[in-house]
């Protein structure tokens, strides 16, 4: 069941890759090169254990799962994000070490929108972007007033918490989330692997 779900929330990030290119191209806007601001900042940038599943099966079956944990029993949940890429001989863009993988924030983060209270989508740019150029974010907002479709945060948040409920409403800092994820499937791998009696 738990691998239908996996699928579903894929499917997800399917159609929000879709919108986000799309918007991306017409607003002609992308992530400044090189930069790891949200990556830095993770402790308020915040997932579902849910979302972390995917990368915790993949660190489970690579036989990387166990380092991780015990660097994740270390270090500050509210502090930098785990998987964040420093070293520049690793990748020549740094970021995200396990991109593909990666959970509904970062793909949403810089390039979504929030719901005011009418309903109305407002840009949610990253802030190296608006410190880039000023009047981006009204220049956005007009266009998106014009019928420039966005991905809205709350539409997406709420089709990822539909699939799982239990572990997809919830949100933590994301290496409190992957700490949980990575225990998750740890406990299940273990039990499929008990005899049973």
């Amino acid at each position: 069941m738990l691998l239908g779900q996996i699928e579903n929330l894929f499917a997800v990030y399917a159609e929000l890759e879709e919108q986000m290119a799309q918007f991306k191209r017409v607003a002609r806007i992308d992530c400044l090169s090189k930069c790891q601001r949200c990556c830095e900042t993770a402790g308020s940038v915040e997932a579902s254990p849910f979302e972390m599943l995917p990368l915790s099966i993949h660190l489970w079956e690579k036989g990387k799962a166990e380092p991780f944990l015990e660097q994740l029993m270390k270090v500050d949940p509210e502090g930098p994000c785990i998987l964040l890429n420093r070293d520049p001989a690793l990748s020549s863009k740094g970021g995200c070490r396990y991109y593909s993988l990666r959970p509904l924030i970062c793909r949403l983060f810089g390039f979504s929108a929030i719901s005011d209270k009418y309903g109305n989508p407002k840009i949610a740019l990253c802030k190296p972007l608006k410190e880039l150029n000023p009047e981006i974010e009204d220049r956005i907002n007009e266009r998106i007033q014009e019928g420039l479709k966005v991905p809205v945060i709350p539409h997406f948040s709420r089709q990822v918490a539909f699939i799982h409920p239990n572990l997809g409403k919830d949100l933590y800092s994301i290496n409190y989330s992957l700490r949980q994820a990575l225990e998750i499937v740890g406990y299940r791998m273990q039990f499929q692997k008990e005899p049973r009696t």
